[in-house]
């Protein structure tokens, strides 16, 4: 049975001028989070250290889309993609967002930021974002 990874970069707003604290208490306002999805990755199938990983080696990089059926079994493949802040998300707190089945070790700009079990997982990529940022992030992902 082929496992699907799931990949994807969500922009949620935490902090705005829009939420009402009362006594302690933060009231978020219903209407969605803007988020972004990352839809193409450039991925490498096998084991590499995170040096090689950002490493300036086009060769042995392809291109992919999310959704793509798993590897071999105990396979790992990393995934890797750079991500600029859009003038709309400046000045919001940006959460990166990965769904992978089954778990998988998130890094940006070469550090670990979390580690994605049970197919979803969450770290702080800014606070309070400046438009124009640029952020590298890597996914190392096992199909256990």
């Amino acid at each position: 049975m082929n496992k699907i990874l799931k990949l994807f970069w969500v922009i949620v707003l935490l902090v705005s001028n829009q939420m009402i604290a009362q006594k302690g208490v933060i009231t978020q306002p219903l209407e969605p989070h803007p988020f972004l999805e990352i839809s193409e990755w450039n991925v490498h199938e096998g084991n590499l250290s995170i040096e090689e990983v950002l490493a300036d080696n086009p060769s042995i990089w392809k291109t992919e889309k999310l959704n793509v059926p798993f590897w071999e079994k105990n396979g790992i493949k990393w995934f890797k993609q750079d991500v600029v802040i859009p003038d709309s998300l400046a000045k919001l707190d940006v959460i990166l967002y990965i769904h992978v089945d089954p778990s998988a070790t998130v890094f940006v700009e070469g550090k670990e930021i979390f580690t994605s079990n049970g197919y979803s997982g969450k770290g702080v990529l800014s606070l309070s974002a400046k438009a124009g940022e640029k952020y590298s992030i890597q996914v190392k992902s096992k199909n256990g």
